[in-house]
């Protein structure tokens, strides 16, 4: 809900869209929700003032419990579970254009799981850092490539939560930040 109040979804989207394993992430005007099903919906500002989820172009791999996370121009999202097959990983890594409304495959992630999180470095955007388990890794933007980080942030993760803000990376964890 937005300010206490209820979301709702644009003709055809029905309350049954979201259930477990949804995700979201913001930038700017917009708010981008990942369903169960693995269905992508945006929110523009104008939107939200009306309370309007609107589905968008759906990710070439329907997957439920992406990581996420957004810039002016892009929306990357990774790893996830099949809906139909539950336990059953994925390690695709993709890229929303959010102008031209496409999808980009981008190099594999370096773990295939369903717990990870994305933040992208804010003030240059050229870089997106990831968590899984007990890993931390950068990915290159203009190279496409990841590469671990030798600091280890210690914490065996399950569900948890990543973000940039300031120079700085912010995980949560349980009761850890």
């Amino acid at each position: 809900g937005v300010l206490g109040t209820s979301i709702t979804a644009s003709a055809g989207i029905g309350t049954s869209d979201f259930g477990t394993g949804n995700r979201c992430c913001s930038s700017g005007n917009e708010i981008f929700a990942f369903n169960s099903s693995g269905d992508m919906y945006r929110m523009g500002i104008s939107s939200v003032q009306s309370k309007v989820l609107i589905k968008s172009s759906s990710r070439p791999v329907k997957l439920r419990s992406p990581g996420c996370t957004a810039n002016g121009t892009h929306v990357y999202v990774v790893n996830g579970i099949q809906p139909v097959l539950l336990g059953s990983t994925s390690n695709v890594f993709h890229r929303y254009n959010r102008v031209k409304d496409t999808w980009d495959v981008l190099a594999n992630a370096p773990v295939n799981t369903s717990t990870s999180e994305i933040a992208i470095d804010t003030n240059s955007n050229d870089s997106i850092y990831y968590t899984s388990g007990t890993s931390f890794y950068r990915y290159n933007i203009s190279t496409n490539t990841w590469s671990a980080i030798s600091s280890s942030h210690g914490l065996n993760l399950g569900v948890h939560a990543l973000v940039y803000h300031n120079s700085r990376i912010y995980l949560a964890s349980s009761n850890v930040l």
